[in-house]
């Protein structure tokens, strides 16, 4: 089984045991992440009323718009302007920024690339450039109601063990649990072992995949139009064939920048770390680390039109994946998923179990008195139910999509915008606008079972899983009649099946079988026409970012995965 090695990026996220102290040195970073977000949210807000109003006097709107750079120039002005300002009476407002230096300096600017990163979307999303849904205005966060998070980074954050020196205040000296260490906060215990991660990063540099796997050490191809810094002119091929290793046909070629031309990358290296307290009050941090990976993938260049050809990873299938073949794969609500096969994964629907519980809890939260210490402590308990739910829910999808994945050498399943799918208020998916109303009840019992399966999770969990694992996942267009298909003859019906339907009936073939097997036939029908044509199709349409083939990965090594807009629809 030919596997190649690859630059990826995993996240690993472990539970955080702080002492009170370092407790409450969270909270003051989490709350100066926010505060900073707000503050570059009200600058741009600020800009962009001052061009409405040079507008409106006739003229040209000539304020810039703040970037990421710039809100980060005006936030430290802002702070050494009123570093030395005195307090206020008891009443007013506080002006003084001494107490921005007692946290660390990269929250800040992380929260204030969050708000430029925002703003950028939305008007990307007005003016048709990103895709998915509409976006609505960057709003405030507001303490109580956002999530408390941050973002750290630099070489200060790393996982330690206790017998490497690193024990905080108050620690036994026996202790061998690990640790992280946070900047500004120092060595945090760790709930589980970070064992792993340390043998990665101790691990020695390893020759580049991005150029020296492909041929050409320490140069890559670079387009003719390309704005990156450093093109040149190929030399190994003067008259730039396709079959240069170097510049694949381009003619131009760049310097690697995975290695900087040194020809050796770290096995493991930690980008950054966030930081946020959940739901039941614990704080775990999430470790974004790059690492070179093996991923069962063949190297290929595919020819272009333009005499070049592209650098991409096709999937490699194991043995027990090219034995399990192509699979249809339809997710529901009252099975987690069908396949072509007939098999059925059952869905647990956990919040469904618990309903009683959060029912009786959320009752108790609301006769308790705000601000009392028993409405924490109600609060604190819903927050436990809410999260015991949602680690059911992500263990269980884990176990399904990793069996699916390991299973199949291709999977395919449908497309359709689950979000979209909630917010119908009429019946008739074709024309929301035709049709009687749903039921306010029935609508927030179908909104609810939606939420619970979690099929847009499932979705991309297999094809996140699926790139590194061998095995192609196709994605079909959200449009496409699988659920009124036939399998057995391909006649579509005019209209879809209703879901009170259990039976799939077609009037020209007269197949009957259960309606959920013969929409996973389906969707293996179009698999398999799909990979005889061209290997490397499928896409969501209504996602963003990404390649339009999650099989085919980019040069990088890195699969820019499609993930679903998870944003409110824009007001209006």
């Amino acid at each position: 089984m030919p596997v190649e090695i690859q630059t990826i990026q995993q996240a690993y996220k472990f539970a955080l045991d702080p002492t009170p102290r370092q407790a409450r040195m969270l909270a003051s970073h989490a709350g100066a992440a926010r505060f900073a977000f707000n503050w570059g949210n009200a600058r741009v807000i600020a800009a962009l009323d001052a061009r409405e109003a040079e507008k409106a006097a006739g003229g040209e709107a000539k304020t810039p718009l703040p970037s990421h750079f710039d809100l980060c120039k005006a936030w430290t002005a802002w702070k050494d302007e009123h570093a030395a300002d005195p307090e206020p009476p008891e009443g007013e407002r506080r002006t003084n920024t001494a107490w921005v230096s007692e946290n660390f300096v990269g929250s800040y600017q992380a929260a204030l690339r969050d708000a430029a990163k925002a703003w950028s979307d939305f008007f990307k999303s007005r003016s048709g450039k990103r895709k998915g849904r509409p976006l609505g205005r960057p709003r405030f966060k507001k303490r109580g109601r956002a999530r408390d998070s941050f973002q750290v980074h630099g070489q200060t954050l790393r996982p330690e063990n206790c017998g490497a020196g690193f024990r905080p205040k108050g620690a036994d000296k026996g202790a061998t649990r690990d640790m992280i260490v946070l900047p500004k906060i120092g060595p945090v215990f760790l709930g589980e072992s970070a064992r792993k991660l340390r043998r990665w990063l101790r691990k020695p540099d390893v020759a580049c995949p991005d150029c020296c796997g492909w041929g050409s050490p320490g140069k890559v191809p670079a387009a003719a139009d390309s704005k990156a810094k450093a093109v040149a002119d190929c030399t190994a091929c003067p008259g730039a064939g396709r079959d240069c290793p170097v510049c694949d046909g381009s003619g131009k070629v760049r310097e690697c920048p995975a290695c900087g031309g040194s020809l050796r990358v770290p096995a493991a290296r930690i980008v950054r770390g966030t930081v946020a307290r959940e739901s039941d009050g614990r704080w775990l941090v999430s470790l974004t680390v790059q690492r070179a990976r093996e991923v069962r993938a063949v190297r290929v260049k595919t020819p272009l039109k333009n005499g070049g050809t592209a650098r991409e990873y096709q999937p490699s299938p194991s043995a027990r994946q090219r034995k399990g073949g192509i699979a249809g794969v339809d997710f529901g609500v009252r099975d987690l998923a069908t396949l072509s096969d007939g098999t059925v994964v059952a869905n647990p629907r956990h919040l469904e179990g618990d309903l009683g519980r959060l029912a009786r809890a959320q009752r108790v939260l609301s006769r308790r008195e705000p601000g009392s210490k028993g409405r924490r402590e109600a609060v604190a308990r819903v927050g436990r139910l809410h999260a015991r739910v949602r680690h059911l829910r992500s263990d269980s999808l884990h176990k399904a999509t990793s069996g699916l994945v390991h299973a199949y050498e291709t999977i395919a399943v449908e497309g359709f915008d689950v979000q979209e799918t909630a917010r119908y208020r009429r019946r008739g998916k074709a024309d929301p606008k035709k049709g009687k109303d749903v039921p306010a009840r029935v609508r927030a019992d179908r909104n609810r079972a939606l939420a619970d399966t979690g099929i847009g999770t499932s979705r991309w969990q297999l094809l996140s899983k699926g790139a590194w694992y061998g095995c192609q996942v196709l994605v079909m267009d959200k449009h496409a009649p699988t659920g009124r298909t036939c399998s057995a003859c391909g006649t579509a019906k005019a209209k879809p099946v209703p879901p009170a339907e259990e039976m799939f009936t077609c009037q020209a073939c007269g197949n009957v079988m259960p309606r959920r097997v013969n929409t996973a036939r389906a969707l293996e029908l179009r698999a398999r026409k799909a990979v005889h044509v061209a290997p490397s199709t499928g896409e969501t349409v209504n996602a963003r970012g990404g390649a339009v083939s999650p099989a085919a990965v980019t040069g990088s090594g890195q699969v820019p995965l499609k993930r679903e807009a998870s944003t409110r629809p824009r007001p209006g």
